[in-house]
């Protein structure tokens, strides 16, 4: 089940997201660089997203299981990550899904991303084009190999 994320969720999204980063970001990452990712987030660190941008949140077995982020302002998905457990059941395909059809009713006709290596075979699933290799610097001057990609929406 897809719904909008609250502040009540800081807690759980930021357990997805870092369990997330640790299992599925070592596959195409070093340790050093999954734990500069990781940075030093907190449930708080989650507050200006949830109220200033557009969260989704999924859920199962009565937990957050994945969310979602879109900066409309920039036409960028920001984020789609699915708790290790939960990957591959069509989870994060859902999210991206609802975060599209969100920017579908404002109006917008393509979004943009930067993919981690380890999710480019995701986005690629979902119609996103590849573009230029980029650098995602995550902190402490430890940068990470990212592709931009791109989609038309519909």
């Amino acid at each position: 089940m897809l719904r909008c994320a609250t502040l009540e969720d800081a807690p759980a999204i930021l357990r997805v997201h870092m369990a997330s980063i640790r299992e599925l970001g070592r596959k195409g990452y070093t340790s050093a660089q999954v734990e500069a990712w990781c940075g030093e987030r907190t449930a708080q660190s989650y507050t200006s997203p949830i109220t200033e941008q557009f969260m989704l949140v999924a859920e199962a077995q009565g937990q957050v299981v994945g969310f979602a982020q879109l900066d409309a302002r920039q036409s960028t998905v920001v984020a789609v990550y699915v708790s290790p457990e939960f990957a591959r059941q069509g989870i994060g395909s859902e999210l991206l899904r609802g975060i599209e059809e969100h920017a579908l009713s404002l109006g917008l006709s393509e979004l943009r991303l930067q993919s981690s290596l380890n999710a480019v075979p995701f986005y690629s699933g979902a119609g996103y084009t590849a573009g230029q290799l980029s650098q995602h610097v995550v902190g402490k001057g430890v940068s990470l190999p990212c592709l931009t990609m791109s989609r038309a929406l519909r």
